[in-house]
Order: structure tokens, then sequence, then C-alpha cells
């Protein structure tokens, strides 16, 4: 394959499942549905796992419910045909009487040219990823303000950057939704349309579509309260039949739970920490894999990343670790995207005042831009490729961790 028609990046995967929930037989787990399509995503050791994917997960893509889905419409196809989107980008408007106006990859990544082809193609409806989102308005802020509906997701959405788009955009009709859903789930599970008056810190994944059940499950057993953090599970005709030839993998993460009249439902096991809100809307807190032990500490990337973002000389941030063979510890590196007058004194205040002294970043790299994957997410891998900036610099107790900047 080219480079731009490449696999999905690696997903890392969450810790065995509590002994109380019961694993299906992996031959009953193969018969469960007749499988429609098979996608390929990478596990932990990079090895390729087919996910069967039913078409009665796609087929409740079509189904109204969460989304305006009339008759006509024109879909944008900006996405790497090998990306679970395509299910969304191509068969939704074949399924509805739509029209799927396919994009090329040279147009995509180009964000004057994509803006251009949107209102010249009277594209109604697309998906973006949520870093080439950021990307693409961040240089073109009234790209989308034309298409109806704008389905951002793949990664967590930055509020500032959403608040910003709707006040960059006052006259816009647009409406953008939180797309949430992992590929053994049939690429959206839940969906969050947001509302231009939208305030927040944090942008919810919203409830599940049409079909699909969502169940937030605290210390690996038992239902979670409101407002808990729990693992997010789903179940329902979104899920796919399991991994192609992998029955032990499929196992693990495809779970039976008991319910309270005695019956048994099938769940995935997403590995994302969510909470519900008292008025039912899911927050996702990050992935349970992303976590790290730095400085002794658990800590969750994700969090880092949005009290970075809340600086407002910082346009976009992502945080990821790097093992020190020499040292024996995990380092945490933070990539900016920095505005015009990100001043280090300033933004080392900022970080200070924010957070306790084990969640500094070790290094700080400033960068012209996130690199993106085939598939329009941040590729770590490349930010991870960079030489080292400096040399970290000694803490001085009971100073905080000191942290280098480049």
């Amino acid at each position: 394959m080219p480079p731009s028609r490449r696999a999905p990046p690696p997903l890392r995967l969450p810790p065995e499942p509590p002994h109380r929930w019961l694993r299906p037989p992996a031959a009953a787990a193969q018969r469960a549905a007749p499988v429609g399509f098979l996608f390929y995503t990478s596990g932990t050791t990079g090895r390729p796992k087919g996910v069967e994917v039913r078409d009665a997960g796609i087929l409740r893509l079509a189904r109204p419910g969460y989304l305006r889905l009339p008759e006509g419409a024109r879909y944008a196809c900006l996405s790497n045909p090998a990306f679970d989107a395509l299910s969304f980008e191509a068969w939704v408007p074949l399924l509805t009487g739509g029209c799927c106006v396919i994009f090329e990859d040279e147009v995509v990544q180009t964000p004057d040219v994509l803006a251009a082809g949107l209102r010249r193609q009277r594209v109604d409806t697309l998906f973006v990823t949520a870093a080439l989102f950021n990307t693409v308005v961040d240089r073109v802020p009234d790209c989308f303000a034309e298409v109806g509906q704008v389905l951002v997701g793949g990664e967590q959405l930055i509020a500032r950057l959403i608040r910003r788009w709707y006040r960059d955009n006052p006259a816009s009709p647009t409406r953008l939704h939180n797309a949430y859903g992992p590929t053994e789930a049939t690429t959206f599970a839940l969906c969050h349309p947001i509302p231009r008056d939208f305030d927040g810190d944090v942008v919810s994944i919203g409830r599940p579509l049409p079909g699909t059940e969502a169940l937030v499950v605290a210390d690996g057993e038992r239902p979670a309260d409101t407002g808990e953090l729990g693992e997010l599970l789903l179940a329902g005709e979104a899920l796919a039949v399991g991994y192609r030839n992998l029955p032990d993998e499929t196992a693990r993460r495809f779970v039976q739970r008991v319910r309270r009249d005695g019956g048994q439902t099938r769940y995935y096991r997403t590995g994302d920490l969510v909470r519900r809100g008292a008025d039912g809307l899911i927050e996702c807190v990050g992935r349970a894999d992303r976590q790290v032990k730095v400085r002794g500490f658990r800590i969750e990337p994700g969090e880092l990343e949005r009290h970075i973002l809340t600086h407002p000389a910082v346009r976009q941030a992502y945080v990821c670790t790097r093992r020190d063979e020499r040292q024996g510890v995990n380092e945490l590196l933070a990539y900016l995207v920095p505005g015009s007058a990100l001043d280090f004194d300033e933004f080392d205040r900022h970080l200070t005042a924010g957070l306790p002294p084990y969640m500094r970043p070790h290094r700080i790299h400033l960068v012209d831009e996130l690199p993106l994957t085939a598939n329009g997410k941040t590729d770590q891998a490349a930010l991870l490729r960079r030489d080292e900036p400096c040399p970290p610099l000694p803490p001085l107790p009971p100073r905080p961790p000191a942290t280098c900047w480049w």
C-alpha cells in the first residue's frame, strides 16, 4: 500500500477482564452473526487484527435518531478506505438515497483547497477526525461553515477550539457533533450534537445511537454511579462478531455480563475511561491503557493535555511518554503548537498554578504542527522520532521538577 493508504495505527488494550465476567466459547462468538465487512486494525504488538463487522451494525448508522438523514443529502468521503469511517461515508448515503462525494488525499490535506471543495460540491454531511479538524480550522477558520452536519471524532475534542469555531462562524447553520466509537462497535456508538452556546471545558460524547447500549462499569465489575469514573462497555447491534482467527483476543474483549433477570448480554470492552453525568450524557476522560506511571504516580496524558490547552497561547497539544532506559524511568513529553505570544516564564507559571509537581512534563517540544497518520489521527511515532531537544534539567527540591523547553 502507498503511505496514504496504510492501515489504522495500533490500539492498546486494557487489562484482562475480571474473573466474574463470563467468556463465551470462541466458536459461539464466531457463530453469533454473519460477517459483512472486515476492517483491519492493529494490536499492541502491531499484528493486524481483522474486525468482523456485521451488516446490522452498518444498517444502524443509516437509522434516524442521531442525525438528519434526508434523501438526496450529499456526504463527503474524506477518509482512508482502510479506516472504518468508510462504513459511514459510503454506506449511509447509499442506504438513505444520498450521494457520496469522494475527495482526493491531496485535497483533504490542503485546508484551503478542502474548504473550497466542500463549498463547490455542496456537501451536507461529513465526518472528520479531531486531529484533522484542529489542523484545518486553525488555518481556515470558516472551513465547514457551509456543511450542515460535521461529525468530529477519533480522538478527544478540544473544547476551546469548538467554542472558537462557533464564535468565528456566527452566521453558519452548521452543527458540530462529537462522534465516538471503536471499529469493534461499527464506527459510531455515541454521538453528541454540540450546542452553539457550548461553554464547557470537556465536550461530551453524548448518548448511544439507536440499537446501541452504553454501560459504565466501575472497579471492573459493578455499574458506576452518576459522576463516577469507569470503563465504557458497549452492546447491541453495533457489536462486531469478533477478531478474525483470534479466538482468545475475541474472548478477552467481547465479554458476557449477567443481567438482573438472570440473562446475559454481550459487551465490548472499549478500554475508555468515562463518567455519566446527571443529565445522562457521557464524558470521555481518556484511555485506560494510556495511563502511565511517572515519578511514582499514575497519570492520564489526556488530563495534562486539557490543562495545557486552557492556556490561550497554545493552539494544539499532545502528551505522551518515552522510556529513558539509562535512568529506568518514563519521561513525560508535551508537544505544543504555539500561538504567536507564548512566553516560557508565563507558561511555566500556568503549569505550576494548575498542576501538581508530578504532572509537569519533563520536556516540552514546540512544533509547527502535529503530524497526522494516514487516518487523520495524531502520529505519536512521528513525534517520538524527533531528536532530543536538550538534556533534562535536574529537579531542585522542594521546587517542582524542571521542564525543558525547546
